[in-house]
């Protein structure tokens, strides 16, 4: 070797060395996210607003796509459940957090404010997916259906922690 590589080798190495226990390091993170912590996803028999809106979207060109997600973000920020209603009710829980004295009837008050305004978001945004669903023919209701069909068995497979003996050969003995 000449005196040029060996100068540039132990940082080859040093690099070499730190980016395979980045690499390591993400492997088992990974590896580890979710265990031992509750499953956040919605039941993969029940189709959540999200997966509704994802197959509708999937369905609409992209001018269509800008004036369903106008629609949608129209329906949440007006009225009963908008985002100003949101953020008061939730600066209000806040403040009453951050006082030395405050009672239980206050904070659920509080909170019960906050499911208020949630429940009439929510019910503004499945009006306006009723809306938009209605204009669908049966066809494409049916497709989304099974789009979403579809996705929910992949993330039972992705997901599964537990596959079925068949899916693996066994452990060398």
């Amino acid at each position: 070797m000449t005196e040029q590589m060996r100068s540039k080798l132990p940082y080859g190495l040093v690099v070499s060395l730190i980016i395979n226990a980045l690499l390591i390091g993400l492997f088992i993170g990974g590896g580890l996210a979710n265990r031992g912590g509750e499953d956040r996803r919605p039941p993969p028999d029940m189709p959540s607003e999200v997966q509704l809106l994802r197959g509708l979207e999937s369905r609409l060109s992209n001018p269509e796509r800008r004036i369903l997600r106008t629609a949608i973000r129209k329906s949440l920020t007006e009225g009963e459940g908008s985002h100003a209603r949101m953020r008061e009710a939730r600066a209000n829980l806040n403040g009453l957090l951050a006082r030395n004295d405050v009672s239980a009837e206050e904070i659920e008050q509080a909170l019960e404010a906050i499911r208020e305004i949630d429940a009439a978001r929510r019910t503004a945004l499945h009006t306006e997916i009723a809306n938009q669903l209605s204009q669908l023919s049966v066809e494409e209701r049916r497709e989304i259906l099974e789009a979403m069909a579809q996705r929910r068995r992949f993330g039972e497979r992705r997901h599964r922690r537990d596959p079925p003996p068949g899916d693996r050969p066994p452990p060398p003995r």
